[in-house]
């Protein structure tokens, strides 16, 4: 019994240094990335655009609403398929979609907040990285980076490094065949 309680301390101990070396690992990625930009001379915007979601207790887990003012950011997107990289770096492929003049993440987006453990009250900032990738950090209801989600991974395993999140929506339509009349236009300025 005893060695039985030490071998999870000791795991727990190890699962929490790997979390430590994972976050200092994409830490540093991140930084040499930035680093390499600004040698290139790429000074003019050395920050993605950026926007937050607070997940509320009884908001739908079927779709998310990007907020207006964002669109400005997505005018050469186009509805489709495109990638949220979740804190643990894996990805998850979801739709991205024009309903009623908004913009949503539908398809993926519920699997996206089960496999990250996401549960109401937790707050997510999403950085838009071009070509249909957003990067998505979590933060629970205690207002600190939720560790677990730094260990989750996609259970559809449709998802792909391969993928480019182009050419086909969550349910492999072609995005063509839907017209893109409903795209929301950006909201007066705001």
């Amino acid at each position: 019994m005893e060695n039985e309680k030490e071998r999870e301390r000791v795991d727990a101990e190890e699962q929490e240094k790997d979390l430590h070396e994972d976050r200092e690992r994409k830490e540093q990625m991140a930084l040499e990335e930035q680093n390499e930009k600004n040698e290139n001379g790429d000074t003019s915007k050395n920050t993605f655009p950026r926007f937050f979601k607070v997940i509320l207790p009884g908001q739908s887990t079927e779709q998310l609403t990007i907020p207006p003012p964002f669109y400005k950011h997505l005018e050469n997107e186009s509805p489709g398929v495109v990638f949220l990289r979740g804190p643990s770096g894996n990805k998850w492929r979801v739709e991205l979609v024009a309903n009623n003049m908004e913009l949503c993440f539908v398809h993926g987006w519920k699997e996206f907040l089960s496999d990250n453990r996401i549960q109401p009250g937790y707050f997510l900032v999403f950085c838009y990285n071009g070509q249909s990738q957003f990067s998505v950090t979590v933060f629970d209801s205690a207002a600190h980076e939720a560790p677990y989600a730094f260990l989750s991974r996609p259970s559809n395993d449709r998802v792909t490094e391969e993928d480019e999140g182009m050419g086909t929506n969550a349910d492999d339509t072609d995005p063509e065949e839907e017209g893109t009349d409903n795209m929301p236009a950006e909201n007066g300025g705001t």
